[in-house]
Formats: structure tokens, sequence, C-alpha cells
């Protein structure tokens, strides 16, 4: 049961980093991109 909470958490965390690196690497792409 622990290591499936582990798990859980692990996912969820590396969730949220992937789609906090997302957000902010569109504004740091784009914007030379249009330079």
């Amino acid at each position: 049961m622990l290591i499936f909470y582990l798990f859980l958490l692990t996912l969820g965390a590396a969730g949220e980093l992937f789609e906090i690196e997302a957000i902010l690497n569109l504004p740091l792409f784009l914007p030379p991109g249009k330079f």
C-alpha cells in the first residue's frame, strides 16, 4: 500500500512538473521566435 501511495505521489509530482515546464517553455521560446 505504501509503494502504491508513493507511486501516485511521484506520478502527481511529475505531472505538475511537466505542466509547469510546458507553461514556462511557451513564454520562453515564443518571444525569440517573433524577433
